[in-house]
């Protein structure tokens, strides 16, 4: 047996690197044979090892003046090489990126891309969509005019005496009125309407496929909730009104831009009578 614990201990010795020869040892016919498949298989694997050492270093020395981004990982996944390009893709440099798991950084490149285009189209006071996502939208349901049996209706909100809030409460109670009536539009309205904030006191929603009818009695409710919303500070009580106008949107509309107008006549027609008013400007006929 003492052939074969001498093999043992030099494939033991020869695969931790601690030792350079080949394994040699006397004995039987059979163990000569497995010494010697052994430096085979060996000497294959370190030729292998070799080549692939040279063709990393070739692919590194390529890419490091790529202009994309380019990433070498093991098979789980662990980043072992960055470019340049890709260093400044993800604003990291190679030391940092180095074993890292490349999901990582690819779902906080996601996460990134994700936070810029919701703050491209969301207002971040009050976390509902700006006009740009709401004007998107309304195109989108302008497109779908003439296939629906039941008309939409687009709702332009306008606040009556906010400014008092602002200049006697404070900018901070402004806002937070501000975002109080967001959720109070949110929860008043279904989850396929559009709820916005066009501007600083304005607000828009889009009421697919609802009626004029039902989206004026929606518009009531509003108001009357929005008269009812009061905020106590300092002593005193602020709140606000609305003037609300609505429109049906139609095929014949040209664009966001005319149906918009409408709405907008109809707010401007409930601050003439008084504010705190809901208007029904009605859509052009059919030519």
């Amino acid at each position: 047996m003492a052939p074969l614990k001498t093999l043992g201990i030099q494939i033991r010795e020869r695969h931790l690197g601690m030792r350079s020869d080949p394994v040699d040892v006397s004995g039987g016919k059979e163990i000569r044979r497995v010494a010697e498949i052994f430096n085979t298989v060996t000497d294959e694997r370190d030729e292998v090892l070799i080549s692939l050492a040279e063709r990393e270093a070739f692919f590194r020395s390529l890419t490091q003046r790529a202009p994309i981004g380019i990433v070498q990982t093991d098979i789980l996944g662990r980043i072992e090489f960055a470019n340049p390009a890709f260093e400044s893709i993800v604003d990291r440099p190679a030391e940092e990126l180095t074993f890292n798991y490349l999901a990582n950084r690819i779902h906080e490149a996601d996460r990134e891309e994700e936070r810029l285009s919701w703050e491209a189209t969301h207002d971040s006071l009050t976390q509902l969509l700006n006009r740009r996502a709401f004007n998107a939208s309304l195109v989108r349901c302008l497109g779908e005019a003439g296939r629906q049996e039941v008309r939409s209706v687009l709702m332009l909100i306008d606040l009556d005496y906010f400014k008092p809030v602002n200049d006697e409460g404070g900018h901070l109670l402004g806002d937070d009125l501000l975002k109080r009536l967001a959720d109070l539009f949110k929860d008043s309205v279904r989850q396929s309407d559009t709820v916005a904030r066009l501007g600083g006191d304005e607000f828009g929603i889009i009421l697919p496929a609802c009626g004029i009818k039902r989206a004026q009695a929606l518009a009531e409710r509003i108001r009357a909730d929005v008269e009812a919303l009061r905020i106590e500070h300092d002593g005193r009580s602020f709140g606000v009104t609305t003037s609300i106008g609505l429109t049906e949107l139609t095929p014949q509309d040209s664009g966001p831009r005319e149906v918009m107008a409408r709405a907008d006549e109809g707010s401007y027609i409930a601050k003439s009578r008084g504010r705190n008013t809901v208007v029904v400007v009605p859509s052009p006929p059919a030519g």
